[in-house]
């Protein structure tokens, strides 16, 4: 089985050779996880199917529907997760419509792409693009804003230019012909804030006086009648708007005092109002005097106050209220939990969210993939997409699997037969559920149906299946709950097999129990012991790992050993013959990294070559052909391995630059390679190489990348991946947020 964790110590981290490596894989991705902020997003838009996003590091990124290239990713293609949009770091402004997008760069210039037939681009033809294009000109602007098939934008001279679709008079230009380039509306340069509607616009002035123009079939100008405009016409007489944002037919603005108003279309009670008659005045929302923005979309509107708190009202079809039902309202309804919301953008009937510390959040109606969170499935409810980050360690058993984040909390996922979720109960769990109370868990490890883990305190503590006395408690009755293992405080590494423990201490000892058929305790005999058993010999143990039925350990001065089952040679001593002592492989001194698969182990030496020998049906030795070893033998010629995981039968492995290569059996898509077809030599995974860390059980594999982030792929019957549905995978997929 294969383990990771930190260890409750330091000292014996840095003397011994197996536990060092891993500490130095740990610590790196604590470092750059801790640095994760850097990648949050920080400014986000909404078309109708598809979103955008710009995080804080300058990147663009995109998803969702993408049939006329609204995604700038150079095709057609759509996309369930954001991906980003070239390689530049300079974009600070974003906004999209229908099928369309701008964005705008740190220099000042604008850039557009998607449908274009209307010339809503400003580039001077109808062409649709699907890679972001500049606009000709001077990169002097400072803000835009698109509706339906038009934009407006400002200068950073305060004045305001309009281009696109022009039929109801809403480019403000005392005309309905439609404009291919930017042209100026007139008036002084003292534009402050623009907001384009589906055919009209809105817009206010530096003095705090609103304006509005275009099509007003439902009062959405808020004029106090229903007659169009083709140039800007001031609503009412007061000087003290201080935000404006226009939906598909209803508008709302903010006072400088913080009073909310609306007007416009209100079939659904978008204008909050308490009823659904359309108003084309403005007409105040209660009587607060806290609201900060609001955010009207086509049918749904929502809104912050100054607390950070995030309010909801309108058409709720899709769930895109975040309420958790599907029921409208026509008054502002608060979205549960604290309040820390700092942005909102509103799609056709989905909607995107930024808290305070960065962290993107989605919901409501996921057609063609806006929301991007993998799937297609609508949301009630805020949903991270970006996933959680500060993951620092995985274990996976035969159908469980546990991490560790970098709070110390430890979280518990997949078939839950004898509990060795730790979870009270015998309850599958198809997503990731904390295990309740502490927060000091330092390692764990995972067997067949039971679960092993240390504290920071170096108590070790262990819970499910314990038919074979595999959890060390003097007896062999199963736990659904962590239970303490004895009264030490000095354990320093732990490892489990298929049912059967063993564990290190500070001192170097080594002990095992469990099921001992073959000899795999390394006890001199083939008793089972439920309660931990020193073997014998000086305290000099490194490292120790277990596969099903066999053990692989490191001593302090880099030499392997091993003991337990051998039918297949996997114990590398040339032979097919069981070991129930602790038995030398060779006489090298350059290990450093043990991996026992089911049947098959592969280990990496200090000068960072990897070996392998043991059963091979399926390739999982990596040597390019299915026969089985009884010695080591090198796989390939490279000394760049970092680390390596053994599954069942097919085996991975994480090269210095950080990316990830696999073998072996694949029917599941357990490599991860984007099909089923089993590989007899290392393949790298596609793309990324920001991998740090790497476990694998059975048919299922899992990986954490620099940014702390958590993937998934292989088998998902039983919800063992953490992806929150049953279905196979056969590519890296982040494992949802908690």
């Amino acid at each position: 089985m294969a383990d990771s964790g930190t260890q409750p110590r330091r000292d014996l981290a840095r003397r011994s050779i197996g536990i060092e490596r891993a500490a130095s894989l740990l610590e790196r991705g604590l470092e750059l996880a801790s640095a994760m902020s850097e990648g949050a997003f920080v400014s986000i838009a909404a078309g109708v199917r598809h979103s955008l996003g710009i995080k804080r590091d300058g990147s663009l990124w995109a998803w969702g529907d993408n049939a006329h290239g609204q995604l700038g990713l150079g095709d057609a293609a759509i996309r369930d997760r954001p991906t980003r949009v070239g390689g530049d770091r300079d974009w600070v402004a974003v906004t999209a419509a229908f099928d369309h997008s701008l964005a705008m760069k740190r220099d000042g210039s604008l850039w557009a792409w998607g449908y274009g037939e209307y010339g809503q681009f400003g580039l001077g033809d109808l062409a649709t693009c699907d890679r972001p294009k500049r606009l000709v000109g001077d990169g002097d602007w400072a803000a835009v804003a698109t509706g339906l098939g038009h934009t407006l934008a400002l200068k950073r001279d305060g004045s305001l230019w309009a281009w696109g679709f022009n039929g109801a008079g809403q480019l403000g230009l005392g005309d309905d012909e439609d404009r291919d380039r930017p042209a100026r509306i007139a008036g002084g340069p003292d534009w402050a804030a623009l907001a384009p509607g589906f055919a009209y616009s809105l817009a206010l002035k530096r003095d705090g006086s609103l304006w509005a123009w275009g099509f007003n079939d439902h009062g959405q100008l808020g004029l106090g009648d229903r007659g169009l405009r083709d140039r800007p016409a001031r609503i009412g007489v007061e000087s003290d708007w201080g935000a404006v944002a226009a939906g598909w037919g209803h508008a709302l603005a903010v006072k400088r005092r913080g009073s909310l108003w609306a007007w416009g279309f209100n079939d659904h009670g978008q204008l909050g109002l308490d009823d659904r008659e359309d108003h084309d005045r403005p007409a105040r929302i209660g009587g607060d005097s806290d609201w900060a923005a609001a955010a009207p979309a086509f049918d749904h509107t929502f809104a912050l106050r100054r607390d950070g708190s995030l309010w909801a009202w309108g058409d709720n079809e899709y769930g895109q209220l975040g309420l958790g039902d599907r029921a409208g309202r026509d008054r502002p309804t608060r979205l549960a939990g604290d309040g820390v919301w700092e942005a909102v953008a509103l799609g056709a009937h989905h909607t995107l969210a930024l808290r305070r510390d960065g962290p993107l959040w989605a919901w409501g109606h996921n057609d063609h993939g806006p929301l991007g969170l993998g799937d297609a499935a609508a949301c009630e409810r805020p949903t991270r997409v970006d996933g959680d980050s500060d993951w620092v360690a995985v274990a996976t058993g035969w159908r469980h699997a546990l991490a560790l984040k970098r709070d110390g909390s430890l979280w518990a996922w997949g078939d839950n037969d004898h509990g060795p979720l730790g979870l009270g109960d015998a309850a599958a769990r198809q997503r990731l559920t904390r295990i309740a109370g502490e927060s000091d868990w330092a390692a764990v490890a995972t067997g067949w149906l039971h679960t092993v883990a240390l504290k920071r305190d170096g108590s070790l503590w262990a819970w499910g299946d314990n038919g074979w006395g595999q959890l060390g408690l003097g007896d062999r009755e199963d736990r659904e709950r962590p239970t303490r293992v004895g009264g030490d405080d000095e354990w320093a590494m732990v490892a489990t097999g298929w049912s059967y423990t063993l564990a290190l201490k500070h001192d170097g000892s080594l002990w095992a129990w469990g099921d001992n058929d073959h000899g795999q305790l390394g006890l001199g005999d083939c008793d089972d012991r439920d309660q931990p058993a020193r073997l014998p010999g000086d305290g000099d143990w490194a490292a120790v790992a277990a596969g099903w039925c066999h053990t692989l350990a490191l001593k302090r001065d880099g030499s392997l050993w091993v003991w337990g089952r051998n039918e297949h040679g996997q114990l590398g001593l040339g032979d097919i013959e069981n070991r129930d002592r602790p038995k030398r492989v060779g006489g090298d001194c350059g290990w450093a990294v043990i991996a026992p698969g089911t049947r098959h182990t592969l280990a990496l030496k200090r000068d960072g070559s990897l070996w392998a020998w043991g059963w091979n049906s399926y390739g999982q030795l990596g040597l390019g052909d299915a026969a089985a070893r009884d010695r080591p033998a090198r796989v390939g010629g490279d000394s760049d391995w970092a680390a390596v995981a053994t599954g069942d039968e097919h085996a991975l492995a994480l090269k210095r630059d950080g990316s990830l290569w696999a073998w072996g059996r694949n029917r599941h898509g357990q490599l991860g390679l984007g099909d089923r077809g089993d590989r007899n030599r290392p393949t790298r995974l596609a793309g990324d190489s920001d991998w740090v860390a790497v476990v694998a059980a059975f048919d299922r594999t899992l990986a954490l990348k620099r940014d702390g982030s958590l993937w998934a792929w292989g088998q998902t019957d039983h919800g063992q991946v953490g992806l929150g549905h049953g279905a196979l995978c056969d590519r890296p997929t982040r494992v949802p947020p908690t």
